[in-house]
């Protein structure tokens, strides 16, 4: 084989000077065997075939005597497996390790070595005997795996230097079967499922391996099993949103029922769900009276002339393969004289496409090209008779894998368009440039990808009730691109192994198609594998300068890629693979250590040429120089991403890219460098941590116990101030105040302190004070910083503290004067955090102002605004993400609506608002929202919960010092007279 053809992609024989399925002529029938200089991955399927008793034989003879039997045995092993597009690497003595998926990939190569397996075995025994009274027989192992290929120096073959466990595996299992048996390893067996009649052997423990490995012993293909039968046997996925060419089918099946025969053409690429809308009439009328019939195309049996023909007929006539020739004429008889044909060479022609010899089959005497034409009209002829018995649908499957003359028969059938209630409906993919499908009788269903929300649909069914997260879900449709079969089989795999899928692996199911895909390039495969290193999206100027070439000496390979719809055109200039899955596949094919040189090679370029992108995407050059392993190198542009996101507002993205950085050095020594870029991060991280979960959640206080005592082993101790402030920030929301005050103390200690650390710190002491029931001394303390704020000067502090000591001081502050019967002045401060916050456009600050003009109306007992502000304040801060605002929105309308009288709905509000909080880790607040709830409870006259709640709240109290909230406390529950 030499490749496939450029226009629809079947593949070519060797030597050949047209395509047979759709006549375009093959210009430059060149060799596109991909051999990379530094090597390859690719998922084979290893068939080792052996001789059996070859020792035996050879014992006392002279080695002439057998040279005929051994070259006839080893000529029947190359036909057969040059017949199912295998490629045989060695010659091991008698035995033979043939691989099928190279040097050209098959989506079908572990059902090709199957079969070829047991064609081994009866074409071996069929061979006149050796020796007298000897037979020769043949075991054969079967398994599929990853085969690692290595450039030889020593031969400059890469065959020489395959690797992989398939390889051991077929051998072992080789050496388990019987004489005349073919094993096959779970690995081949889950691609076959469906299609072979199998007996399983169980676990067996194979020399070299750890671990016990199913095997199965494949006895004969299943008869009329179309591909889309297998899959729908072991998947019952459902079908999504395919009512538009649902509803085609049904019209086109109400007028063939009409008499009026239907053509129908369902175009769509592999896996997009053709197959399945073909079948769609099973599921929509169910009580319709029609018959199906299924006619399956295989890429290995292309040149097989009429096989889904001869596969039809014979499952009609109920020929099994085990039936001798006089049983299957006689069967084929039966079935004709149920259905007399008008030719009366009817039986003839038809022994003789399905190859029945002997004395009784009457002879053809006829041309073969008459031949031809009569046994296609005959089957025309027998299946426009089936019609009129009953409705039928005829499913044509895959039939851009047709033989040539099966392709005419169709065109045949069309041209002739029989008054008869037969509808046919053909699957192919696009490229195919079919004659038949150009009819205008003929009705073409392109079919689309699923969109988003419809994979998402898809992925859940198949999950069921499985544990398939949102997250899951998301990581799915992400990778699938709306192709059904992708979805189907990136679930499956999520849900049998979801490490595989966290490292990045394929699905086996998936690899040969993709993989198949791939190899269709040609040369221009290696260059698609460097485009899957750059990315998903790709500048042709950045290749370019990856392959040290001008952008002209792509041009060829480019148009390759753009023209086999694996690249499309993406935004601007820029090209896009059409397929995630497509560039995973690209980029799993290259070795370890060539794919580090070229990440590291792109970061570089990207730095040194294309600068521009590199400042407006850091992230990229951070991803590049981690996969290039340089990850001291990569640390600082994580670093420049984070900082770029929190820039955004965006602090879950910064919170990814931080982690990256750190998940980047942390299998690197534990030096000083380390540190200094480990602190870096952290110091970053925090606050990102902070505004995501809250300053009371176990994940920010974990990441500032870590920046503090990284900061502390470094010999200067650099950021200490603002990593210190964060330490104590997030003692501050556990309502740990006596680690928290201290904290705040000793970031004040320095001679001249800065205003920076004035702000920061004086903040820090007032609001902790207040919490400790000094209203009026954190009042004095908040007065001063916000009256040292200016927005020109203090605004850029914002991104390393994830606040704006402008507007979280007033926040505090309103508070404060609230507190100390100053309410209207609280007021006053509230609303200036607002207009500060508005004009600053900072996300988190925003939210800080909403927060602080609803507290002070609820300590102010003014309804309205509370209310006003935590349904403004509510919203906002779903989206954007900040969990506690929103927890305290919910504890602020749930107060409203007790005050205006919907105690029971209220409080249920205020206690969801309350477990909110405390799911983020918070324990500031806490008694005071405990004072709110016994309020309610003594509306609804439920005295003692009312006070069991205030003597919990008055416990928590003493045990860690939030002593504002103590009268609250006192006048939750009135004495009783």
């Amino acid at each position: 084989m030499t490749g496939f053809c450029t226009e629809c992609g079947t593949p070519l024989g060797e030597g050949v000077k047209f395509c047979g399925a759709c006549g375009t002529r093959v210009t430059q029938a060149k060799q596109v065997t991909v051999r990379l200089a530094l090597g390859e991955r690719r998922s084979m399927t290893v068939l080792f075939a052996d001789l059996v008793g070859s020792t035996q034989m050879i014992d006392g003879r002279d080695p002439e005597e057998l040279l005929d039997g051994l070259a006839a045995y080893r000529m029947a092993i190359r036909e057969t497996v040059d017949g199912f597009g295998g490629f045989i690497l060695h010659h091991l003595g008698d035995g033979v390790v043939v691989c099928f998926g190279y040097p050209i990939a098959n989506e079908d190569a572990a059902e090709r070595a199957v079969r070829a397996g047991l064609a081994i075995v009866d074409k071996v025994a069929q061979l006149a005997p050796a020796v007298a009274g000897s037979p020769l027989q043949v075991r054969v192992g079967i398994a599929t795996g990853v085969i690692v290929g290595q450039g030889n120096a020593a031969t400059a073959r890469i065959e020489d230097n395959f690797t992989g466990a398939a390889l051991n595996v077929a051998a072992r299992l080789q050496s388990l079967a019987a004489p005349g048996e073919v094993i096959m390893a779970q690995s081949t067996a889950r691609l076959v499922e469906g299609m072979f009649e199998a007996r399983a052997l169980g676990p067996q423990t194979l020399k070299g391996f750890a671990e016990p490995i199913a095997a199965f012993v494949p006895t004969g293909i299943r008869a009329g099993r179309s591909r889309f039968e297998r899959r729908l046997e072991i998947a019952r996925a459902p079908l999504i949103n395919r009512h538009v060419e649902r509803d085609a089918l049904r019209r086109l099946f109400d007028a063939a029922c009409g008499g009026a025969a239907q053509f129908i053409n369902l175009v769509g690429e592999a896996g997009i769900g053709k197959s399945r809308l073909a079948h769609v009439l099973d599921e929509t009328a169910p009580d319709a009276a029609f018959q199906t019939v299924n006619l399956q195309c295989n890429a290995a049996l292309a040149n097989t002339v009429l096989h889904p023909h001869i596969d039809l007929l014979q499952r009609q006539c109920g020929i099994a393969a085990h039936d001798e020739d006089g049983v299957r004429l006689q069967k084929l008889r039966a079935y004709l004289a149920g259905r007399p044909a008008t030719d009366p060479n009817a039986p003839a022609l038809l022994a003789s496409l399905l190859g029945i010899a002997g004395e009784d089959v009457p002879p053809v005497r006829m041309s073969p090209p008459e031949q031809r034409a009569r046994t296609l009209a005959i089957l025309q002829e027998l299946m426009v008779a089936q019609a009129r018995e009953k409705p039928l649908v005829v499913v044509y499957e895959d039939l851009h894998w047709a033989d040539p003359t099966s392709l005419d028969f169709l065109s045949g059938f069309v041209e002739a368009n029989p008054a008869a209630p037969l509808m046919m409906i053909a699957t192919t993919r696009p490229g195919s440039r079919l004659e038949w499908a150009e009819r205008g009788t003929v009705t073409t269903l392109a079919v689309e990808r699923l969109t988003a929300d419809d994979s998402s649909r898809f992925a859940e069914a198949i999950g069921h009730d499985l544990g398939l997260s949102p997250t899951d879900v998301s990581r799915i449709v992400a990778k699938t691109d709306g192709v059904p079969l992708f979805v189907e089989e990136m679930t499956r795999m999520m849900l049998e192994s979801p490490e595989r899928i966290r490292r990045g692996d394929l699905p086996e199911t998936l690899s040969d198609l993709l993989t198949e895909r791939l190899d269709r390039l040609g040369p221009a495969r290696r260059v698609i594998q460097v485009c899957a290193v750059i990315g998903r999206e790709f500048a042709p100027a950045l290749l370019a300068a990856m392959m040290e070439q001008p952008l002209e000496e792509l041009n060829e390979p480019l148009q390759a890629i753009l023209a086999s719809g694996l690249v499309g055109q993406g935004p601007g200039e820029n090209l896009s693979f059409k397929h995630a899955l497509i560039q995973d596949s690209a980029y799993a094919s290259l070795l370890a250590r060539p794919r580090r040189e070229l990440h590291e090679r792109v970061a570089q370029r990207l730095i040194s040429d294309f600068t521009e992108i590199a400042e407006r995407e850091p992230e990229l050059v951070a991803r590049h120089l981690t996969l290039g392993g340089k990850p001291h190198a990569a640390a600082g542009w994580w670093l420049r991403a984070g900082g770029a996101a929190i820039g955004r507002g965006s602090a879950q993205e910064a919170a990814a890219l931080l982690q990256a950085g750190l998940d980047a050095l942390a299998d690197q020594p534990d030096d000083e460098a380390r540190r200094r870029e480990e602190l870096g991060l952290l110091a970053v991280l925090g606050p990102a941590q902070m505004v995501m979960k809250g300053p009371g959640s176990p994940d920010f206080g974990a990441v500032q116990r870590r920046a503090y005592d990284t900061c502390r082993a470094l010999p200067d101790a650099p950021s200490l101030f603002r990593i210190t402030y964060g330490l104590a920030l997030y003692h501050w929301g556990k309502a740990e105040f006596a680690t928290a005050l201290p904290l705040a103390l000793d970031a004040m200690k320095a001679d001249d302190p800065s205003e920076e650390h004035r702000l920061a710190a004086g903040n820090m002491n007032g609001m902790i004070r207040l919490h400790l029931g000094d209203a009026m001394e954190a009042r004095n303390r908040l007065g001063e910083t916000v009256g040292l704020y200016r927005p020109e000067r203090h605004a850029p502090l914002y991104p390393h503290y994830m606040m704006d000591f402008g507007v979280f001081g007033r926040f505090y502050l309103g508070i404060a004067c609230a507190m100390t019967s100053a309410g209207d002045v609280g007021a006053t401060h509230a609303r200036d955090a607002v207009q500060l916050a508005e004009a600053l456009g900072q996300p988190h600050s925003r939210g800080f102002s909403m927060l602080a003009n609803f507290i002070v109306a609820m300590l102010r007992s003014d309804v309205a605004t509370a209310r006003d502000w935590a349904t403004r304040c509510r919203p906002f801060c779903v989206e954007m993400g900040f969990p506690e605002f929103v927890a305290f929105a919910d504890v602020a309308l749930g107060w409203a609506d007790i005050q205006d009288g919907a105690v029971e709905s209220g409080l249920a509000r205020l206690d969801e608002g309350i477990a909110t909080w405390k799911a983020t880790g918070f324990e500031t607040w806490q008694t005071w929202f405990g004072a709110l709830r016994a309020q309610a409870l003594v509306k609804l006259g439920r005295h003692d919960e009312a006070r069991a709640e205030v003597a919990e709240q008055e416990r928590r109290a003493v045990q860690n010092g939030e002593r504002l909230f103590a009268q609250y406390l006192a006048d939750a529950v009135p004495s009783p007279p």
